[in-house]
């Protein structure tokens, strides 16, 4: 009697450790069943894909503009050319400085192309915290990276975004070190105002640069013209132009 007791006992146990097992297995294959269903909903990818060509068009829209006008958005130390107010060099800015103001103007861009309501179509939830915007100037192109921390939600299931990150194809580092460098020896040439013509070759870093120089108003327009933008998928040359207090330099570089 007391064998058969302890026999039934431990029938009762393993049918409860069964029961749990199954229990435990059948919640651990619904917990990945949801995950699988929402990372592989159709949904996600517009968004994000959304998110990513409003960062890019932002990026480019900011970058384009800024660089006629000095890389600075500012009416004050400037002076009126072809509609548009144009920074005057008083001295070479740091790139810091320049990634900073193309940081924001790409933030401002962000702002306007960036709509909730787009996301909230597909019935989504959104909830967004401070965005942030890094700039890094290299020789070859330019870096920016979106910290946006975004929170996704639908029929209880939620994903989060959190960076993204675009490069815009322009060589401005390479033209910004070809401009510091016109700026320097036009302020320390022996005799000027500083002949371009005669040392075009340090400026037109990939022979397909021009570099105008205009007078206007007492100061000097300078224009960096690269034209090997026209063979990519902006279709155009990309200007970058800036002001001179004096006129310091002549001549241009047209290839």
């Amino acid at each position: 009697m007391h064998k058969k007791s302890q026999i039934t006992i431990f029938i009762i146990i393993g049918v409860i450790f069964i029961m749990i097992s199954i229990f435990f297995l059948q919640f651990k294959s619904e917990k990945a069943e949801i995950k699988q269903d929402f990372d592989s909903n159709s949904e996600l990818p517009p968004i994000k894909e959304y998110i990513e060509n409003c960062l890019s068009t932002s990026s480019e829209k900011a970058v384009w503009d800024l660089s006629l006008s000095g890389g600075f958005k500012t009416s004050k130390n400037s002076i009126n050319y072809d509609n548009r107010s144009v920074y005057i060099y008083n001295k070479i800015p740091k790139l810091e400085e320049l990634e900073e103001s193309f940081a924001k103007g790409i933030l401002k861009n962000f702002d306007v192309c960036f709509d909730n309501s787009i996301i909230e179509k597909y019935g989504f939830n959104i909830t967004s915290e401070n965005k942030n915007i890094n700039v890094k100037i290299n020789d070859k192109n330019i870096i920016v990276e979106l910290d946006i921390p975004i929170s996704l939600e639908k029929n209880k299931k939620k994903t989060d975004f959190s960076s993204f990150l675009t490069t815009v194809e322009i060589k401005f580092g390479e033209i910004f070190k070809r401009a510091s460098n016109l700026i320097q020896k036009s302020k320390t040439v022996e005799e000027p105002p500083y002949d371009i013509e005669e040392e075009c070759e340090l400026y037109d870093y990939n022979k397909l640069t021009n570099i105008n120089i205009e007078s206007k108003q007492g100061h000097q327009i300078v224009q960096f013209i690269d034209y090997s933008t026209l063979e990519t998928s902006y279709g155009k040359s990309y200007e970058y132009i800036f002001a001179l207090e004096k006129n310091l330099i002549k001549g241009d570089c047209v290839g």
